[in-house]
């Protein structure tokens, strides 16, 4: 009887540890979608009649960006 509870218990664990992981899983895939979408918006952002300061600070944005979502 107290094994069986200790299989039970176990199984509980395991399904607790393999939804969790599936959560963070989706976490994470959510956060470099949104990294993308962001990416992707200054990429196709018009920057004739931005200063020099805005355009420095825009290429920094993405050089950060592209080290976390193309790096190797």
């Amino acid at each position: 009887m107290e094994e069986d509870r200790k299989m039970e218990r176990d199984k509980v664990t395991a399904a607790q540890i393999q939804i969790s992981n599936a959560n963070l899983k989706a976490a994470q895939e959510q956060k470099e979608a949104k990294m993308f979408e962001v990416y992707n918006s200054l990429l196709t952002q018009d920057t004739v009649n931005m200063c020099e300061e805005a355009k420095a600070s825009r290429v920094k944005a993405m050089r950060k960006l592209e080290e976390k979502l193309f790096a190797e």
